[in-house]
């Protein structure tokens, strides 16, 4: 495939290291490209790169006009232009890509503890926390593994140097510059790392960059045009690229002469021999509306239930338990509670005849039971009178005593 015209937007040389990763790919491809350098923390920085970003991050690559960003997709679009920045070998490559993701999304105590500062120099660590050495340890594991099996093709991870030696190409320089100590076979694939001339051209821009800054107190978006080959139709096979890109014993610290124009950081300044594209808004890619589908709304006066994740919605449903009588009676709180019941239905009260009437029958039966001393109140039958009267007071008496 014809190589598209190809815009790679960076930070700063000296202190951006996912810039240096794809920086590599792209040279490790012999690609042709142009290099806008974006200074990093500044105040118009955010604005400066949202002209190039729709992430808002670097690096990103332009490929005509469209943005691609990420490090690690920026590579890998890299390899679809020239598949032979992987191992040729099938089994390598797979390890090599498995190596590139996980230092992609890995080491952060490594990243955060020891930043990349490739002009710097500091004295060696000494006792170090616990998460930067397990990163260490790590990083050392998978390099010496490589270099034990690989080290007869080559001085890099897989014998040549790929897409794996550039995303471990930072923790190279972080190495060095916070001196911390390998064994030989490490130090000497440091050494090779560093001494890559890609990398030794890195390393003089980051040079002069940190001497322009130390010069004028402030940098400007710079722009560099890199020489390369135009992809042909049949992308170059492994061996091809190896004899295009063989390192040199004593690699010369300049590898090609280097066009820099200076462009003011400032929005409404632009520059005759400024790259056109330098200041065009660069537009997200479009998303079609079937891939990335709106939720429905949710209907007026209810509020949306909450989304459940996978294991959530995989969980089998508890068995609700049924409500106690109390609870089927008690109304809900916000519902308003029901009217009371109407009053139960009493007997009439008897009229005072009817009343009289009837203790007047319950006096004439006591009368018919042969007890003359009995007689009739308002509150039915008295107590009977004589022994039974007695022995009944004797009772109370007693029960009182007691």
């Amino acid at each position: 495939m014809a190589q598209p015209p190809l815009q790679l937007v960076i930070g700063n040389y000296n202190t951006s290291s996912w810039s240096l990763r794809a920086w590599l790919a792209m040279r490790l491809a012999r690609l042709a490209f142009t290099e806008i350098r974006v200074p990093l923390r500044r105040e118009d920085t955010p604005a400066s790169i949202r002209r190039y970003s729709p992430s808002g991050k670097l690096p990103v690559l332009l490929v005509d006009g469209t943005p691609v960003w990420d490090s690690l997709s920026i590579a890998e679009l890299v390899a679809e232009l020239d598949p032979a920045v992987w191992p040729a070998d099938a089994a390598r490559r797979a390890e090599a890509r498995s190596i590139s993701a996980e230092m992609h999304s890995g080491f952060a105590d490594l990243r955060r503890l020891m930043p990349m500062d490739v002009v710097s120099r500091f004295a060696p660590p000494g006792r170090m926390p616990r998460g930067l050495t397990a990163d260490i340890a790590r990083i050392s594991a998978i390099w010496r593994s490589c270099r034990d099996r690989y080290a007869a093709d080559g001085p890099f991870l897989f014998g040549a140097f790929s897409l794996a030696d550039a995303m471990m190409a930072p923790v190279a320089s972080r190495l060095v510059t916070h001196a911390v100590p390998l064994d030989t076979m490490l130090d000497d694939y440091v050494d090779s790392v560093m001494s890559w001339p890609d990398m030794v051209v890195w390393r003089d821009a980051a040079d002069a960059e940190v001497e322009a800054l130390r010069d004028r107190g402030a940098l400007e978006i710079q722009s560099v045009a890199r020489a390369g080959r135009e992809v042909p139709d049949e992308p170059l096979g492994g061996a091809q690229l190896l004899a295009a890109t063989a390192v040199e014993p004593s690699p010369p610290r300049r590898v090609e002469p280097q066009v820099v124009v200076s462009l003011d950081a400032t929005p409404d300044a632009t520059s005759d021999e400024a790259p056109e594209a330098v200041f065009e808004e660069v537009p997200a890619i479009p998303v079609e509306p079937s891939a990335m589908p709106e939720a429905a709304p949710a209907p007026q006066g209810r509020a949306e239930p909450p989304r459940q994740d996978a294991s959530e919605q995989m969980e089998t449903p508890a068995i609700a338990a049924s409500p106690s009588p109390a609870e089927q009676q008690s109304p809900p709180a916000d519902e308003p509670p029901p009217p009371a019941p109407p009053p139960a239905r009493t007997a009439p009260a008897p009229s005072a005849a009817s009343a009289e009437a009837s203790r007047g029958r319950a006096c004439d039966a006591s009368s018919a039971g042969g007890d003359a001393g009995s007689r009739c109140s308002g509150r039915g039958a008295a107590a009977p009178r004589g022994n039974d009267d007695q022995a009944h007071r004797q009772r109370n008496s007693s029960t009182t005593l007691r």
